[in-house]
């Protein structure tokens, strides 16, 4: 019997100026990331960075987000939240991650939420 399950990995660390981490979660099954959900907060001013990635088996590294040659290779913003939808495929074990560098003078909290759904597993996708 499939059950359908759905995750939300929440993403919250505060990164302190000048700052960088990578912080991750293991993915529980094989299914698919549908949606990612980032809000930078107010004063921001795009000196946030943030990258969120799959870490494949092997430490292959895919990107849920497409950036084009030539514009900045991570999300950036300024009071702003971004609802981007995605259909990539996980396995049991892979992890999501977030990559974040933060060029301000000031800490700044990532809020990234990034949804899972394990109906099907990588059949959905």
């Amino acid at each position: 019997m499939v059950v359908n399950k759905r995750e939300v990995i929440s993403f919250r660390k505060s990164i302190a100026a000048g700052g960088s981490d990578i912080i991750r979660e293991r993915v529980k099954s094989n299914g698919t990331l549908e949606e990612l959900r980032v809000r930078f907060n107010p004063g921001q001013a795009n000196t946030l960075r943030i990258r969120p990635v799959v870490e494949h088996k092997n430490n292959r590294l895919e990107d849920l987000v497409t950036y084009p040659a030539g514009t900045n290779q991570f999300l950036s913003g300024d009071d702003d939240y971004l609802i981007l939808p995605c259909a990539i495929t996980v396995e049991n074990d892979d992890f999501v991650e977030v990559i974040a560098n933060n060029t301000g003078a000031f800490t700044y909290t990532i809020v990234v939420d990034i949804v899972v759904d394990y109906l099907f597993g990588t059949e959905r996708a």
